[in-house]
């Protein structure tokens, strides 16, 4: 199972300009990869949490629990926090009271069966960075920018961050990030055992953004091997 959220479209902070059509494209992934998919766009908070509780209960039936978000996050007090479209901007704390936490998205996919996978292509750009909420990041300006803290997951449970903790995450010039092209590419490769997958997508990211943008993962894995896409699947 998959819970898809894209947020590109804030009330109260910048907009994003890809992150639904990256939703969207690891959502058809994932399709053809035999998940059971939801995705949501441009979600608030309430629906936000709703959407949680209901995966955390369908997933405890699921092999494979899954979630996929775009859009801000910011790191307060040393806590993650993924921003939703009407979270309140005021100050960073507003932001956090405003927004979900990353333990609620891990308690979320904590009761899947055999494997747990929190992806985040969330370190984009910092809320507070502009008044005027126009400002798109590229190479030029990612060092201008906040980010995430490394999470702590428990085993059996990969996080997976577009760019690695207190780095910046670039939106991308096309319609997709370097981060969700690179991902989108590998998961659907046949026989890529999921940990290779995640250092192949990191290898690829690196060489689209000329260095700039570095993917990371955190948490451990079993020693058994993992393939979301097998040799009876024919990925096209």
């Amino acid at each position: 199972m998959a819970l898809i959220v894209g947020i590109a479209d804030y009330q109260n902070a910048p907009d994003l300009y890809n992150t639904t059509n990256d939703g969207k494209l690891i959502s058809e992934t994932l399709k053809k990869l035999d998940f059971e998919v939801s995705e949501h766009f441009d979600i608030g908070l309430d629906e936000f949490k709703d959407l949680l509780k209901r995966f955390e209960f369908e997933s405890e039936t699921a092999d494979v629990a899954l979630v996929y978000f775009a859009g801000h996050g910011i790191e307060v007090g040393g806590t993650n926090f993924l921003v939703p479209a009407d979270a309140d901007a005021a100050s960073r704390q507003r932001v956090a009271d405003t927004s979900v936490s990353l333990d609620d998205i891990l308690a979320a996919v904590d009761k899947a069966r055999q494997l747990r996978i929190v992806i985040l292509d969330s370190c984009r750009n910092d809320p507070f960075a502009s008044a005027d909420g126009k400002d798109t990041l590229t190479l030029e300006n990612a060092s201008v920018r906040s980010s995430l803290a490394p999470p702590s997951p428990e085993r059996g449970t990969l996080v997976a961050y577009a760019a690695e903790a207190g780095a910046i995450a670039l939106d991308g010039a096309g319609d997709n990030s370097p981060f969700a092209t690179a991902l989108a590419q590998t998961l659907k490769t046949k026989d890529l055992e999921i940990g290779l997958a995640f250092r192949r997508v990191r290898d690829t990211v690196l060489k689209a953004t000329g260095n700039a943008q570095e993917p990371h993962t955190y948490g451990s894995l079993s020693g058994q091997p993992y393939f979301l896409a097998g040799q009876s699947q024919e990925i096209n």
